[in-house]
Formats: structure tokens, sequence, C-alpha cells
């Protein structure tokens, strides 16, 4: 399903669930995520778990 990586000074333990919010030109984007992998003030590697309306969102029409 893919995944991402977050720039940020936070970390995390891996297996943490998350809730990603994007906001793009389109709408919103939800998705959920679990942090694969931490490292202290550098980011977070999230591994995507749902996405759209697995998340709770209808895509908005065209």
């Amino acid at each position: 399903m893919g995944g991402l990586f977050i720039e940020t000074p936070e970390s995390r333990e891996e297996g943490v669930q998350a809730r990603l919010h994007f906001l793009v030109q389109e709408g919103q984007i939800r998705a959920d995520a679990v942090v694969r992998h931490s490292r202290s003030s550098v980011g977070l590697g999230l591994k995507f778990t749902a996405l759209g309306e697995q998340a709770g969102l209808s895509w908005p029409s065209c």
C-alpha cells in the first residue's frame, strides 16, 4: 500500500498507530498508518494501513 517519511524532531515507538490528514487542491485526504521507523530529531517512517474511504473519507467529485 505504500507509506511516507515525515521530517519531525519528535519520535514515536515503532508500531504506534497514526491518523494522517492531508490538505490538497482537490480536498482533504485521510490515511491511517503505523510507525515503522523512528529516528530521534530526524523523523518517522510510516506505512499506510488504510487510505481514502477505508480511512473514513469520501473523495471529492471532479
